[in-house]
């Protein structure tokens, strides 16, 4: 069985990115990583996401109004 996973990142449902992150990873660890990520803070900026949305073993999408 495999132990990383590729995860989609989408911010407002567009794909921005992809990360490997550990399959046991918890939501709020693998909310972190991706927030921390340079691609992703370029995007958001230095708006406060609305709403994260994380589908486990498949996808993390970020929220942000305009």
């Amino acid at each position: 069985r495999e132990e990383t996973v590729e995860v989609v990142v989408q911010i407002n449902g567009k794909v921005r990115d992809k990360v490997t992150l550990p399959v046991a990873l918890p939501e709020a660890e693998a909310r972190a990583l991706v927030l921390a990520r340079e691609r992703v803070r370029e995007l958001v900026g230095d708006r406060t996401p609305a709403r994260v949305v994380y589908v486990p073993g498949r996808l993390i999408n970020i929220v942000v109004r305009q």
